[in-house]
């Protein structure tokens, strides 16, 4: 049987509460050190321990044994922001199911707020309150019936503005996404068009030749004749 939205904030907030101890450990995400993972002054301490001679600005540098060259702060800070990121999702994960567990808390809250309020509705003390409200003219409504409304439109909205970000989300766009490059465009079939040849009725005919340039001869019978056949005895 499936989870209510409030039996699925429950649990999770549950999930959440038992592994504070956990999120405010020293070593939050790694054994790295740092209270979030690890920082600058934890990963000196645990790769950078020594240093090399630099001939061309002959003088010794801090030699970073992770990357076996010279300690570059820059590219470390962004190798310690992605190592913090990778660690929280895989915690997250296997501890709460889920990579953004304050998001999914925050919607299924959200949707348990809006699950009462339409519950709310189809109880007998929405009704009586409702009797005694003042009606709207040319409607069946109530002026109770429209505060109501514009509450449950609102709270609609918050768990739209909720759902950014979330697992769920996540997944209804991966859903969407594999649905579409799966999709198959339907074949058309071609239906051949026959095109008949209508058949060519001359007006007039004549029989005769020409002497001296005038027309001797006579008009006969016109025979029908095909265009086709008309163009093939043409000279």
């Amino acid at each position: 049987m499936e989870l209510t939205n409030e039996q699925k904030y429950l649990q999770l907030k549950y999930k959440l509460d038992q592994s504070k101890p956990k999120l405010y450990n020293i070593n939050m995400y790694d054994m790295s050190g740092g209270d979030g993972g690890l920082n600058l002054q934890s990963y000196k301490k645990q790769y950078v321990k020594t240093v090399q001679y630099n001939e061309k600005l002959k003088k010794f540098e801090p030699y970073d044994s992770r990357t076996k060259t010279v300690f570059n702060e820059k590219e470390v800070l962004k190798y310690i922001s992605t190592t913090n990121k990778n660690n929280k999702k895989k915690f997250n994960l296997e501890t709460f199911n889920t990579e953004t567990p304050y998001e999914d808390l925050n919607y299924y809250k959200k949707l348990s707020e809006l699950d009462k309020v339409l519950e709310y509705r189809t109880l007998g003390t929405y009704k009586l309150r409702n009797q005694f409200s003042t009606k709207i003219e040319g409607t069946d409504k109530t002026l109770y019936d429209v505060e109501y409304d514009q509450k449950i439109k609102n709270l609609e909205a918050e768990v739209a503005i909720a759902k950014k970000g979330t697992s769920i989300e996540k997944l209804e766009l991966e859903q969407l996404k594999n649905k579409s490059q799966n999709y198959v465009k339907p074949k058309v079939k071609k239906e051949e068009v026959n095109v008949e040849t209508p058949e060519y009725e001359p007006s007039k005919t004549y029989e005769g030749t020409f002497i001296q340039g005038a027309f001797v001869g006579k008009e006969t019978t016109p025979k029908k004749l095909k265009k086709n056949d008309l163009m093939i005895n043409m000279p």
